[in-house]
């Protein structure tokens, strides 16, 4: 199976690819050829080998998701197969294609969730899109990834999520999601994203989340979770959010992904022990109890990525990606497959009949489907003995059998039975030797080997056959000797039908009918013999002998694809015997690099070369092809520079640019270090872009650290070589004085470090007071550190450090300072309905420094809490707590943080009694259309209404369409608005929760009305104003109920006019607009353009000419009074109509869009 040169983050399978991703720069296929795949590849299942879908990605990918013909991709990268994509990208499965999926989340993505057309993320970002989005989000999976409302806002890191049910699991970082208190994992509701009550409460960072019917898993560095102590790994009850008592795994360090499988679970991270057994970082565990189970493949000398393991549906096969090179002892480069599914095969059809009575003929086709393998390759004709035996075969008929798919075999029968009635129903058994499949594994395919086939005869009688159509013809064919590989043209006529050859008897490799009159076939091994065409009907023979002549007994070169190179040249060799080959000689100099393609084909590099004879060195013998290839000395390449030049040591890989001359040729580029204080092998780097004078290197991290290295080019028996120096970047510092206690005293808490020059690669090394301390770079001016409960004390102090993996390091003395006490700035008394109406009382406690969960108690009784977070609380006052009269003392309300910190608050008898709703002042109708139904408005104002006041016209109840304080605007059905009626009189009447009420007088009318003027006061024209038996009547600026949609719709007043989308026509902004309105037309060529606006009762309010030619044209609205306008816009061509709002430059409309 393929390995990588880099860490593998995350793996993935999907229609038997797997795809992985990291920071790899290079996959290193089975046989040692070497591709390069910048962070992302695809493997083959089957083979093992890299497949061509390369996105060339230029950051980290830590996610992988495929889904259909759809890979999704997330990390830190910011641009894939050189196209800007910001941290998420999407590529077709098939060829890598990018596609145009772009959500641009502005940090890192750790975790991608699909459901159906929904992808949830979470990360390190705090936009989508340009719009806030903290930490969590959710885009179209379609399309562009448009951004979904889904918003649960996260105040920290989100490292995992899963999805069960309709629920959304998050693990990570964070203290709070959706303002309430959720330490470090939290469930939030998929649709809506409200944070469900589930709280389990960890007290330490979570990296991993799976979920399933019975059990939340959950995995990090915690010690206690879900109300108990954990170590590393927890189960927790999905409904109660408590620990699972039976479960208790007990991992003495990190648990960094989580895979549930059946009754067991699939455990990757940073341990050396777990379930209760010595097990480094990869473990199997049941599901249960948390014990370890017995498994082949536990075991890595490195960490398992937080996305690096994975289940492949319906197979016991495992995907596994990190930073080890070895897993159970055997060598794995970052990435191993563990429980592989054993190759199968199935056959589409197993009984063949024939296909009409007298004829002795089988025409129809079945097919041979490999999975986990495949066939040699495609157009590969299988030879009788080479590649199967074959028994049970009627007199007349044979077999053909030819490749016609990377895994599929077509199976047809050609000739005509001797005999065939029902009685000589034949059963025919297919046995395939490895040498039939490209991995030379035929014999563990299951189902291969076993099948037999059925051959059905439907005469009733045995009878002479049908008349044939005409044979073929063989009038010649050239060359006349050949051995195997070697082409031969054969010519004549009726070729169309032909589907075989065979030479003495043994089929041709491959066979091309080129036209009616031309065959190319080539050699397989085989004897001499006439030449033999094959049609369904019959077979026909040359009347001159082919003579083939054996290269060798158990092998044979018998061509190659060009007989001139240089170094560089790829090289490809046809023949047979070719397994096991150890090293391609030519002119006696070994090639650069070579792979065994299949038993039958070799591709060779050239380094350095000498003409004459190729020789394929193999345990049971050299096969050599003499004096056929000549080898072209390539002028010298000269190494002049590098850049750049020195390197900063750094916390990434980086870019090495080589200068000089004659550098196209193709050659080898190694680095060694001369003096580091690291003991580093030399290492085989990979150039890109390279041309006759610069090629480019990736230099992996690990050689950047300072000291001296040399760089070597091997170009045949060529060696250049060039030195160079890697220098200290700036030292990091610590600029963080203080840290705050986020727990309470002699508890651990972890906090985030602030400063400059922190590596994110590499190993860096944090010490609190000399002892390593258990934290991580986040980033480069920051990283997180758990202060362990001994140093949390008020004052304590403690020398922190960090590391960085270049040797240099920052050091500070940092104070321990004591979370800031809760302080109330206000309460507020909010009376409500219940759901059978009757009022209830609630507090809404306002201020900052609120740690959830907090305590709260009214005149001495505790009181329950709502709803709650870092600067709100809201608490529901029952009728047992006593209610002072209105000329005591004022009470108080005590608040107690999570810390047991307090504060006291006076809170006024007032609080405890109901408001009562006053109206000042009526506006009057305001209207929105949407699509086709016109929706009225009544907007009161004044003060003292509450959440829930409901609103009577008469006997009539009210929708209320928006609420505040002070405003309110209800819905008056039209039936008693049109026709107008300004001289009926209503009834108005707001009953607040408890019960409390106020009534007045209105008219319903879209006109300004004075129901009662104020001798001092000049009202405004667009609304009504009366006085209550309050007496007050403050100043109320007119306002607009909603901003119009835009459509296009023909104007009520002038139904003659043509209607035609703004959109294509002209834009038209703001909207609502104050004292000006923006025209810009979409085709400026339009002469005689003019606008006009006209009143809700169709009366022309204002009309103006636009200049011709002009791209922009401001108007001013000053002199209309606020109001829903129709606009006209008129052309040469059509004449628009759109609906326009005019609101006072300092209002705000109530409903935005």
């Amino acid at each position: 199976m393929a390995q990588t040169n880099g860490s593998v983050l995350c793996v993935a399978e999907s229609n038997g690819v797997y795809y992985i991703g990291g920071t790899f720069t290079a996959v290193i296929n089975p046989d040692g050829s070497v591709v390069a795949r910048n962070r992302a590849a695809a493997i083959d299942a089957s083979s093992g080998y890299a497949m061509p879908w390369n996105p060339d990605v230029n950051g980290d990918v830590v996610a992988v998701v495929p889904s259909g013909n759809t890979v999704y991709l997330g990390g830190a990268f910011t641009t894939v197969s050189g196209q800007a994509r910001s941290r998420a990208a999407a590529l077709e499965a098939e060829n890598g294609t990018l596609l145009p999926w772009d959500p641009q989340p502005n940090g890192t993505v750790f975790s991608m969730v699909l459901d159906g057309a929904t992808m949830y993320m979470g990360g390190a970002f705090f936009q989508i899109a340009g719009t806030n989005r903290f930490f969590l989000g959710a885009v179209n999976a379609n399309g562009a990834g448009a951004l979904l409302p889904w918003n649960p806002s996260a105040d920290n890191f989100v490292f995992s999520l899963a999805k069960q049910g309709n629920t959304i699991y998050a693990a990570g970082l964070f203290l709070n999601i959706g303002g309430m208190g959720r330490p470090r994992v939290a469930a939030v509701h998929a649709t809506t994203g409200v944070p469900l009550a589930w709280n389990p409460a960890s007290n330490n960072i979570l990296l991993s989340i799976a979920a399933d019917a019975s059990a939340v898993y959950g995995g990090g560095f915690f010690a206690t979770i879900g109300g108990g102590a954990r170590q590393g790994i927890a189960a927790l009850d999905p409904a109660s959010a408590t620990l699972l008592p039976g479960f208790n795994a007990n991992c003495n360090n990190g648990v960094l992904k989580i895979v549930p499988r059946g009754s067991q679970l699939i455990v990757g991270g940073n341990y050396s022990s777990i379930g209760g057994a010595a097990l480094n970082n990869l473990a199997l565990l049941d599901a249960a109890t948390g014990n370890a189970v017995q498994w082949t493949n536990s075991g890595t000398n490195g960490q398992i990525e937080f996305n690096g393991l994975a289940a492949v549906n319906g197979e016991q096969t495992v995907l596994a990606g990190g930073q080890f090179t070895m897993l159970g002892g055997t060598p794995r480069g970052y990435f191993a497959v563990l429980d592989q599914a054993q190759p199968s095969a199935v056959f589409s059809q197993t009984t063949f009949t024939e296909s009409q009575a007298d004829n002795g003929r089988i025409d129809s086709v079945g097919y041979i489907t490999l999975n986990r393998t495949t066939w040699l390759p495609f157009g590969t004709i299988l030879s009788t003995g080479a590649h199967y035996t074959v028994s049970g075969l009627p007199n007349g008929l044979s077999v053909f059998l030819r490749v016609v798919g990377r895994q599929r075999l077509a199976v047809q029968f050609i000739g005509q039975a001797a005999s065939h009635t029902s009685a000589d129903n034949a059963t025919v058994a297919l046995t395939f030797t490895n040498a039939a499949v490209l991995n030379g594994n035929a014999n563990l395919i299951n189902g291969l080997n076993t099948q037999s086939l059925s051959l059905r005869f439907i005469d009733s009688a045995s009878r002479a056959a049908l008349p044939l159509p005409p044979a073929p013809l063989i009038q010649s064919f050239s060359p006349s000797t050949g051995s195997e590989g070697t082409q031969v043209s054969i010519r004549g006529s009726r070729f169309t039908d032909v589907i075989g050859v065979r030479f003495g008897g043994v089929f041709a490799r491959s066979l091309n009918v080129v036209s009616d009159s031309l065959i190319v076939a080539t050699l397989d091994n085989g004897t001499s013999g006439r030449i033999e065409l094959l049609r369904r009907d019959t077979n026909i023979f040359s009347t001159q002998i082919f003579t083939f002549v054996p290269m060798n007994v158990d092998g044979v070169i018998a061509n190659i694809n060009q007989t001139v190179g240089t170094v560089g040249t790829r090289i490809v060799l046809t023949g047979r015997g070719f397994t096991g080959t150890t090293s391609v000689l030519f002119g006696g100099s070994p090639v650069q690099s070579f792979r065994v393609d299949s038993d039958n084909q070799i591709t060779a590099v050239l380094g350095a070369g000498a003409s004459g004879t190729i020789a394929v060195v193999r345990p049971q013998g050299t096969l050599l092809l003499n004096d056929i290839f000549t080898f072209l000395q390539p002028p010298q390449p000269v190494i002049t520079n590098t850049a750049p030049r020195p390197v900063l040591s750094g916390d990434g890989n980086y870019e090495l640019t080589v200068e000089g001359r004659n550098l196209a040729l193709w050659g080898e580029y190694t680095m060694e270090a001369l003096s580091t204080t690291a003991n580093l092998s030399p290492l085989r780097l990979i150039a890109y872009n390279v041309s006759s004078t610069s090629a480019q290197l990736l230099v992996p991290l690990a050689f950047r650290r300072i000291g001296a290295y040399r760089l070597s080019l091997n170009v045949g028996s060529m060696l250049l070589s060039t030195t160079f120096s890697v220098i200290a970047a700036p030292a990091p510092v610590i600029s963080t004085q203080n840290v705050v206690s986020t727990l309470a005293s002699g508890e651990a808490f972890t906090v985030i470090v602030s400063g400059s020059g922190f590596f994110t690669r590499g190993t860096a090394v944090i010490r609190l007071n000399g002892a390593l301390a258990k934290g991580q770079v986040v980033d480069s001016a920051r990283f997180w550190v758990e202060i362990p409960s001994e140093l949390n004390t008020r004052g304590g102090e403690c020398r922190l450090s960090i590391t960085n993996f270049d040797g240099q390091s920052a050091e500070a003395v940092v104070r321990i300072v004591p979370r800031d006490g809760p302080f109330i700035t206000a309460v507020e008394a909010e009376w409500r309905n219940n759901p059978d109406f009757s009022p209830r009382l609630e507090f809404v406690v306002r201020g900052i420094n609120f740690m959830p969960p907090v305590g709260v108690r009214v005149t001495s009784r505790a009181v329950r809490i709502v709803q709650e977070d870092t600067m709100t609380v809201r608490v529901v006052i029952p009728a047992t707590v006593p209610r002072p009269l209105l000329d005591e003392p004022p009470g108080v309300l005590v608040l107690t943080n999570s810390d047991t910190q307090q504060y006291g608050f006076r809170i006024a008898p007032a609080l405890f009694y109901p408001v009562q709703p006053v109206i000042e002042r009526v506006g009057a109708l305001v209207t929105e259309r949407r699509g086709n139904a016109l929706l009225i408005g009544l907007p009161i104002e004044g003060r003292g209404f509450q959440p829930g006041t409901r609103v009577f016209l008469d006997t009539l109840a009210l929708e209320v369409l928006t609420f505040a304080p002070q405003r309110i605007v209800a819905r008056v059905p039209q039936a008693l608005v049109f026709p107008e009626q300004p001289e009926k009189r209503y009834s108005l009447r707001l009953l607040n929760p408890a019960e409390r009420s106020t009534d007045a007088q209105i008219s319903l009318s879209f006109q300004s009305q004075t129901l009662q003027r104020l001798a001092s006061e000049s009202l405004p024209s667009a609304h009504q104003t009366l006085t209550t038996q309050h007496g007050n009547t403050p100043s109320v600026q007119n306002f607009s109920l909603v901003q119009p949609i835009q459509t296009a719709t023909k104007n009520p007043y002038s139904p003659a006019i043509r209607a035609a989308a703004f959109e294509n026509t002209v834009r038209i902004f703001p909207q609502p607009a104050t004292d000006d309105i923006v025209i810009e037309p979409l085709d400026t060529s339009d002469c005689g353009r003019r606008v006009r606006f006209y009143d809700v009762y169709g009366v022309l309010r204002l009309e103006s000419t636009l200049e011709s030619g002009c791209t922009r044209s401001v108007l001013s609205l000053a002199n209309l009074p606020s109001g829903v306008y129709f606009l006209e816009y008129i052309t040469t061509e059509c004449i628009t109509t759109e609906y326009i709002t005019r609101t006072a430059s300092h209002m705000i409309p109530l409903v935005k869009r």
